[in-house]
């Protein structure tokens, strides 16, 4: 930051994969004042492992259909995402500079750029960013941390996801009813929904080739359940080989070597 010599800065995730007019593409927009930051979506278009497949079909499916959900309910952007964040410097001194000791400190700088009163916009550029053979555990730390992300920053809006897994409660409900002719009709049109719900998602960002891991998508949505329900408690992340505990607006007060 001291070093820089321009009035906007771009910060970015090293494991991304960028156009050559990327950097002009997320900074133009920055010529309208009212605009405070740009910030970018990202998905695996092509995985060639489960790991990076389950991973891509949350991005694809689940976060970016979410992050325009939040758009519209929150009547704009209130949350950045990390892969992309370009900001003038003016603005991300009135957000109160860079708070590193915060559990999404992406997202919560996207909260208070939104909160100074200015706009936070998402991109058009859905950025590649392939997860390659991760398993099943690196996935959980992860996507863990991010729960409680929006968990610590979000508060009770958190909650209201509790109405989103319709394919995953379809099980109980089939056991419920003793499977029943109409929990059996009711389960096959949820599971249609979320197909054509998936298959609009994954075009639309332009990674039809996830089509091709929708059979994983029971899998990814008991996974999310899951996810979600255990990101509802507990004041933990893993985070690069340390256990961070968090308090608060989600401020990171110490670690633990694992």
């Amino acid at each position: 930051m001291q070093a820089s010599r321009y009035d906007t800065i771009v910060f970015a995730d090293s494991d991304i994969c960028v156009a050559p007019d990327y950097l002009e593409t997320v900074t133009a927009p920055l010529t309208d004042l009212s605009l405070g930051m740009v910030t970018c979506a990202y998905v695996a278009h092509d995985p060639q492992f489960i790991g990076g497949a389950i991973a891509s079909l949350n991005r694809c499916c689940d976060f970016i259909p979410s992050a325009l959900v939040a758009r519209a309910l929150d009547g704009g952007i209130k949350f950045a995402i990390g892969v992309t964040m370009a900001i003038r410097k003016d603005v991300l001194e009135q957000a109160g500079g860079l708070h590193l000791n915060r559990i999404g400190s992406d997202h919560n700088l996207g909260k208070r750029v939104a909160a100074a009163g200015y706009r936070v916009e998402l991109s058009h550029l859905i950025l590649e960013s392939d997860t390659g053979a991760e398993s099943l555990g690196d996935i959980w730390r992860r996507e863990l941390r991010w729960a409680r992300t929006i968990r610590f920053n979000r508060g009770l809006v958190y909650y209201g996801q509790v109405f989103c897994f319709g394919l995953v409660y379809g099980l109980p409900l089939l056991w419920a009813s003793g499977f029943a002719a109409w929990a059996w009709g009711l389960a096959i049109v949820t599971l249609a929904f979320r197909l054509l719900q998936a298959g609009i998602a994954a075009q639309r960002v332009g990674a039809p080739k996830l089509i091709r891991w929708f059979w994983l998508l029971p899998l990814r949505d008991g996974l999310t359940f899951a996810i979600w329900l255990a990101g509802a408690f507990g004041d933990r992340i893993s985070w690069r080989g340390r256990t961070l505990r968090i308090i608060a607006d989600g401020i990171i007060v110490g670690d633990d070597t694992i």
